[in-house]
């Protein structure tokens, strides 16, 4: 089996003859929103027979090795966040901001930050060097002054931010398709970028992740926003 997109890539082995406990379920319960810092690891499992995908910050990932998921979960071990921080505003399928769907596993508290809508969907002349999924979430990026920001774009101009990276592939350059191509900017100011509703996860071959597409308002012309390196 492939490996699944979501929010970030998931990467386990999936194993059986264990069972999974789920407790304490709520469902679209008021909390402020979850908001892991890009700095830090956050675990997340997949339920690929519900296609949703739980994240929580009590669970390192170093202490995620010891844990076995059932047959039909998958958990994410490797990717990094490219965004100094972010927050997921709701959990899909929840009327308003600030509710989410909640439950206990493994010795945490995990809420529930995306939904599956699609996989896998073809890209159009991509010759199989890029793989893509369709995931509904509502979250808010933010990068600082300073950071530095990757950008694919297709022939058409249209446009996907990096969202995480393969920490075991940090020197590898993706192949691209013809006519693709990957931009690099400076930020001068703090760049904020929604990413609601039904969302584009696209992977390129060394294990990056670009969502979006982009508002086409935002303009990577204006210098004394960016700056190309």
């Amino acid at each position: 089996m492939r490996k699944l997109l979501i929010s970030f890539m998931c990467s386990s082995a999936l194993l059986s003859g264990c069972k999974l406990t789920i407790e304490n379920q709520n469902h679209c319960s008021e909390r402020t929103v979850f908001s892991p810092n890009g700095s830090e690891d956050m675990l997340e499992f997949v339920d690929l027979y519900r296609k949703n995908a739980w994240g929580t910050w009590a669970i390192t990932r170093e202490a995620s090795q010891d844990i076995h998921l059932p047959l039909g979960w998958m958990k994410q071990n490797y990717l990094n966040a490219s965004m100094d921080r972010s927050d997921f505003m709701k959990s899909p399928g929840c009327p308003k901001d600030q509710e989410f769907n909640e439950q206990d596993m493994v010795g945490g508290r995990f809420f529930n930050i995306v939904e599956i809508v699609e996989w896998p969907v073809d890209v159009d002349n991509s010759d199989g060097l890029l793989h893509r999924g369709i995931v509904r979430k509502y979250q808010r990026l933010y990068f600082n002054a300073g950071s530095k920001i990757s950008v694919l774009r297709n022939e058409e101009n249209k446009r996907w931010i990096r969202v995480a990276f393969d920490s075991r592939k940090p020197d590898e350059l993706p192949m691209l398709p013809e006519g693709w191509t990957i931009s690099a900017f400076e930020l001068n100011r703090p760049l904020n970028v929604n990413l609601y509703g039904d969302i584009e996860n696209t992977e390129t071959s060394d294990g990056s992740l670009y969502q979006g597409p982009l508002d086409d308002e935002l303009n990577f012309d204006q210098e004394e926003l960016f700056t190309e390196i």
